[in-house]
């Protein structure tokens, strides 16, 4: 493996992670450490990491500067088992609205081939379900964005604000116990706002990794959601504060639980 192939990887296994030692990432590259210090320190000069004793931590920030690319690679078992229990909800002749997030994209691969309607803003999932002919496709249109692979602008925004759905399936970049849904830009917090609006049943994706944390836009509060569908248990708290505003806690399947 050359070293940008690696550094891509190591900065994908940091993402997910957290933190990571600088003896267990030799160990997994088969490198020395000190090629590890060194990639690192590439790492770290283009913002992504801070430095530690003995490793690395990702570094907090309220902005996001990952690719759709590189998110198709994370979390994957965990988008995986909460797509599965998402496409449990949709039913024969439902208009369902999908968002251009990774854990929603999922859903694709376990939704039947039954007649619905599922009306996107994202090329993948049209991508994904166009080979579906049951499925009738509505593409919202708009300024395609290559780094979200996605339509954004104002003729995305004017549809979801005029128009009604049955269901809307849609995830986040976080989630704050006090302060609500966040998300990573102001153009996706605004679609977000619009499809809570205009949703009959609010259905919102996360894996264990976003609870507890805030990013760039607020998108509203959690009370405004009637389903969270996560891939672990959540505490005590979490679970409290979610019963007290009503929303219905689902939790995904793993395959290791299955065994």
């Amino acid at each position: 493996m050359i070293s940008v192939q690696r550094r891509e990887k190591l900065k994908q296994i940091i993402t997910e992670k957290k933190a990571v030692t600088v003896s267990d990432m030799a160990q997994y590259f088969s490198v020395s450490l000190e090629t590890i210090r060194r990639d690192l320190a590439v790492l770290e000069a283009e913002g992504i990491i801070e430095k530690s004793y003995g490793g690395a931590t990702l570094k907090r920030r309220v902005s996001s500067q990952v690719s759709q690319a590189e998110k198709l690679h994370f979390m994957v078992s965990e988008k995986c088992s909460i797509a599965k229990a998402a496409v449990s909800f949709i039913q024969q002749n439902d208009y369902v609205f999908f968002d251009h997030s990774t854990t929603v994209l999922a859903m694709c691969d376990y939704l039947d081939d039954i007649p619905v309607t599922v009306i996107t803003n994202s090329l993948q999932v049209f991508n994904k379900l166009a080979v579906r002919p049951n499925i009738t496709l509505q593409n919202i249109g708009g300024i395609f964005q290559a780094k979200t692979q996605a339509f954004w602008g104002t003729e995305t925004l004017r549809y979801v604000q005029e128009h009604y759905f049955d269901k809307a399936f849609f995830s986040c970049r976080c989630l704050d116990i006090q302060r609500g849904i966040h998300d990573s830009s102001e153009e996706i917090a605004d679609i977000h706002k619009c499809i809570i609006a205009n949703s009959n049943t609010k259905f919102l994706l996360a894996d264990h990794n976003k609870f507890g944390r805030t990013a760039f836009t607020r998108v509203g509060d959690l009370a405004e959601v009637d389903y969270v569908i996560t891939d672990r248990p959540l505490n005590d708290e979490w679970s409290a504060n979610l019963v007290s505003k009503n929303v219905h806690i689902v939790i995904g399947e793993n395959e290791t639980d299955q065994n």
